[in-house]
């Protein structure tokens, strides 16, 4: 079996999920991811597919792909890769 270190996760959990259980500093007071289009403060940690994760279309599945886009970017930098 081949093992390949994990670097970074994309957590995409609709509109009610309970994130609660994730141990690191990744939610605001109100439960809910913070980030910045889809980005935590937490290096390697994503979020997709909530209300308003960068415009009022980001939780419609067949518009997803923009904030997908977006976080896709944001991988490709922190991994340095142009």
């Amino acid at each position: 079996m081949r093992s390949t270190p994990i670097s970074a996760i994309v957590w995409s959990t609709g509109f009610t999920a309970d994130i609660s259980w994730i141990d690191l500093p990744v939610t605001d007071d109100a439960g809910k991811p913070a980030h910045y289009n889809g980005v935590s403060e937490v290096p390697g940690s994503y979020s997709i597919g909530f209300p308003w994760l960068s415009k009022r279309k980001s939780g419609v599945l067949f518009v997803i792909d923009e904030d997908a886009r977006n976080i896709t970017d944001a991988i490709l930098r922190e991994a340095h890769i142009p």
